[in-house]
């Protein structure tokens, strides 16, 4: 789900990334016997979703976002991953704040191959809640 929008796709099957990682500094507070570090940062990992190739108005969002990067113009954006159990009920929700696009792998069509088509879609959160 993207925000202000209607559902780009309810097809991704698949789900990776989106790690959380500590940056530590060497630096010490110096305010205490155990010599603690100054906090660092932290960012996420970017986060892929795989699913199958639905053609029609389903990728429509979807693809205006990653057009409107491609040509320098895009904003950040937040999206909502909702994960669904066997009896499609939602078991966990992701909230992903200020999102970038960083790659989209079409499917690749081949003749005579009957397999599903699936396409990728990456981006980079710079915040996470769920």
């Amino acid at each position: 789900l993207m925000e202000g929008g209607e559902d780009p796709s309810s097809n991704w099957y698949s789900i990776s990334g989106g790690n959380q990682i500590l940056h530590m500094t060497n630096k010490t507070t110096g305010v205490d016997q155990f010599n603690t570090s100054d906090p660092g940062d932290i960012e996420f990992s970017e986060v892929q979703v795989v699913g199958p190739f639905v053609s029609g108005g389903s990728r429509a969002e979807l693809l205006t976002w990653l057009n409107t990067w491609a040509t320098a113009a895009g904003d950040r954006v937040n999206a909502t991953l909702e994960l669904l159990n066997s009896a499609q009920e939602v078991v966990r929700t992701i909230n992903y704040f200020e999102c970038i696009p960083t790659q989209y792998n079409p499917p690749t069509v081949r003749a005579g191959d009957d397999s599903l088509l699936e396409e990728s879609f990456s981006f980079k959160p710079i915040r996470v809640e769920g």
